[in-house]
């Protein structure tokens, strides 16, 4: 038994935060989650052999940088919207290096790979970085891996609806789709939908605190840090 694990970072931090806002994924040991999974179905039987883990998520690119520095110096339009956003030029810069260390670090983690999308600067939004694309990224590497028959069973870290297409897809090719979310009562960032399409649901909101250790930590933010959320 072959097995992928794709993981939607934002997504996944996020599930992981409802538990502690302090909690960071544990990136050279979420191999472990692929092995909770083998437990709690019972299917050390059937050899599982985790192949690779795939992340996914937006990036701070140096074009971005510079377009913030741009609307900053000579956009005439000034508007409060533009200030306000143009003011995130110092956060997006530390950003940025502090995501290029971690890029350059799981380049040396076994068996994972890092892709990216690069993040969009929408001026009038509350939080002006967004994020588009990444579910994009997943399903076509999702199906891809599939008609190629790379893996028998895909782990899927994210609750975005967009990809209830491609696990249909998947699972019609034979293929076994298992969902890693996070689903409360009063917290779900996870589709009802996706949920019910999948092979079967693993929630985060249900792991041990022991579990939960195994794949990410408690970092405690530096006085001076800029916090991950903030954009």
């Amino acid at each position: 038994m072959r097995i992928i694990t794709f993981v939607d970072l934002e997504n996944f931090k996020h599930s992981l935060w409802q538990s502690n806002s302090l909690r960071q994924p544990r990136y050279n040991s979420l191999n472990l989650l692929c092995e909770n999974i083998i437990k709690k179905l019972n299917w050390g039987k059937y050899n599982p052999r985790h192949i690779r883990t795939y992340v996914y998520t937006g990036e701070y690119t140096e074009s971005l940088i510079n377009q913030l520095k741009y609307y900053k110096v000579n956009d005439p339009r000034q508007s409060w919207q533009l200030k306000k956003a143009t003011e995130k030029l110092p956060i997006a810069t530390e950003r940025r290096k502090s995501q290029q260390k971690l890029f350059d670090y799981l380049k040396n983690c076994n068996f994972f790979e890092i892709k990216t999308t690069p993040l969009k600067f929408k001026v009038h939004l509350p939080q002006p970085f967004i994020q588009k694309g990444v579910d994009v990224l997943i399903a076509t590497d999702l199906l891809s891996h599939a008609y190629q028959d790379n893996f028998d069973v895909a782990i899927i870290c994210s609750g975005d609806l967009d990809l209830i297409e491609s696990v249909k897809v998947v699972k019609n090719l034979g293929k076994k789709v298992i969902i890693v979310s996070h689903k409360s009562k009063t917290n779900s960032g996870i589709s009802k939908n996706l949920i019910k399409e999948s092979d079967y649901f693993v929630n985060i909101a249900d792991f041990k605190p022991d579990e939960l250790d195994e794949i990410s930590e408690i970092v405690q933010p530096e006085e001076d840090a800029i916090p991950s959320s903030a954009w």
